[in-house]
């Protein structure tokens, strides 16, 4: 704290250098975390009703793609 109130002046201690450093790599290792959470979760959230409304059309054209591929591959 002498550090910073001399104006900056001599040389820092340890302290002055590795506390700030320690707060913010806590600070962004939790703010880390909460963004990916709530990222996964909204993903999740906006893409369930999407995969829930899938057309039935679009189903059956799936099923007939696999055995015509399948039997493609083995000629």
């Amino acid at each position: 704290m002498k550090y910073v109130l001399s104006r900056f002046e001599g040389s820092p201690s340890f302290a002055v250098i590795a506390f700030p450093y320690i707060a913010l790599a806590i600070f962004t290792g939790w703010f880390t975390r909460i963004y990916w959470l709530r990222w996964r979760e909204t993903i999740t959230i906006n893409y369930i009703p999407r995969w829930q409304r899938v057309d039935e059309e679009e189903v059956m054209n799936h099923h007939l793609d696999c055995p015509v591929m399948m039997i493609m591959k083995n000629l």
